[in-house]
């Protein structure tokens, strides 16, 4: 387990979504949230199922109250991480 990027970098809290560990803790939470709403979402179009995700990943800095910058390339990074490790296999 490396240490927390935020706790090192110079920019502190302003890099803490891209935080490694956090993106993994995170895409969890999202995806776990993802499945409770929507337990048959293996039976969703692909497309419906992106379009729930990330909707969901935008919603991470009002979930965690922790106003810092979360772009859209970091959102593709969580995005990303919930597609290949959660939903893409699930759907093979």
């Amino acid at each position: 387990i490396g240490a927390c990027l935020y706790h090192e970098h110079p920019k502190g809290m302003k890099v803490y979504y891209e935080d490694p560990q956090e993106i993994v803790l995170h895409s969890r939470e999202i995806f776990e949230m993802f499945e409770h709403y929507k337990p048959n979402w293996r039976e969703m179009k692909p497309s419906e199922i992106k379009s729930e995700l990330v909707i969901r990943i935008k919603q991470l800095p009002y979930h965690t109250n922790i106003h810092m910058p979360f772009n859209a390339t970091i959102q593709k990074k969580y995005f990303n991480y919930i597609w290949d490790h959660y939903i893409k296999p699930e759907l093979q």
